[in-house]
């Protein structure tokens, strides 16, 4: 990854590092190409090497390895019509809004690496030494890594305390990209834990991660009506929705939300947001500006999504900038003292619990 400029002004950037998203416009697809060496202040990734084999290996299998950190990592192979077996790596070829799950994941990965990591998600470092692809051009900053592990912490801690209170009840993860987010929580076997994404986004899933007992994957849009008619809609329900909405168009959104109230008894929303100052200031998002990805839709405040159906209240609400952490890059920590003055720059990102 070429290294990232040192800002000592504070921006709008630092609020839009937070809600990177999962969702864009543009075609990646890149064979061949080793793990970068980060410059980010946490362990470089080793760039992993193709192994050779032994012929005793089934036609299509996975096998376990480890690097020079000693950590695991597990690579597919395949048998060449020498009788050699041959690791190789996944490629990736996604296109659209579906690319833009490689930040997220490389910034995942990188802080499963490092000595104070904050998820741990060693199987997001796994994932990422599995796909064939330069991750040196997702745009990710120095101290993304931090922010993207504290945005998933945050939401996980969420999700935590909904299904202490709810053991029997339905998660539906949309827009998960590659997140383990099932992994990390480890749901009771009473939860039915959905995880709905774009068909190719499963797919690659299940190339990457193990079946979990309760845990089902979807193909389809988020916006499709159809997947949640397949779901049964007698338990509390817990959507979970990072950074996914800010890439909905607003009507699509406001749809999807109404259709979720419509089926399910009662439950929570989980998810961040942009204000509409932070739509307009895209452009100082590096990672989503790599990605060629467009934001729509913000909101300002938890009035305004009560406002989509009368069944909605606002249970919590915080601000980007409130997450702390001594990871956090000098820039982010000073915009978060300003922000403590400045309401339309502390708004510009904001995770918000919903109820209904």
């Amino acid at each position: 990854m070429a290294r990232a400029e040192h800002r000592t002004a504070p921006t709008a950037a630092d609020a839009a590092a937070l809600t990177t998203g999962t969702h864009n416009e543009q075609v990646i697809s890149r064979a061949s190409v080793p793990l970068p060496c980060p410059a980010l202040p946490c362990p470089a990734l080793p760039c992993p090497k193709r192994v050779a084999l032994p012929p005793t290996c089934g036609p299509v299998s996975s096998v376990a390895g480890s690097h020079s950190h000693g950590c695991r990592w597990r690579e597919s192979h395949r048998v060449e019509p020498t009788g050699r077996s041959v690791a190789y790596m996944t490629k990736i070829n996604l296109k659209g809004e579906k690319a833009t799950l490689l930040p997220t994941l490389y910034g995942r990965a990188l802080d499963s690496q490092s000595p104070d990591s904050i998820l741990h998600d060693t199987m997001a470092y796994e994932a990422v030494q599995q796909l064939e692809f330069d991750f040196s051009l997702v745009g990710l900053r120095r101290g993304d890594d931090t922010s993207i592990a504290l945005r998933a912490q945050h939401l996980d801690d969420w999700v935590r305390e909904f299904l202490a209170a709810h053991p029997e009840s339905v998660v539906l993860h949309l827009g998960c990209g590659l997140d383990t987010r099932a992994f990390r929580i480890d749901p009771g076997p009473s939860v039915q834990w959905f995880d709905v994404d774009y068909p190719e986004v499963i797919d690659l899933r299940r190339q990457l991660f193990p079946d979990r007992q309760g845990c089902e994957a979807i193909g389809s849009s988020v916006t499709d009506p159809m997947w949640l008619a397949e779901i049964k809609g007698d338990l509390p329900v817990l959507v979970v929705a990072e950074g996914l909405f800010m890439y909905l168009k607003e009507d699509e959104g406001k749809e999807l939300v109404r259709r979720i109230l419509d089926h399910f008894p009662s439950g929570q929303l989980v998810f961040d947001g942009l204000s509409r100052r932070g739509v307009q200031l895209q452009k100082l998002n590096k990672a989503v500006q790599a990605a060629k990805a467009k934001v729509y839709w913000g909101f300002d405040s938890c009035a305004e999504l009560e406002a989509i159906d009368s069944r909605l209240r606002c249970v919590a609400s915080m601000s980007a900038f409130e997450l702390h952490n001594d990871k956090l890059p000098t820039s982010f920590r000073l915009t978060a003292k300003v922000s403590k003055v400045f309401t339309g720059m502390k708004n510009l990102a904001v995770f918000y619990r919903m109820e209904f």
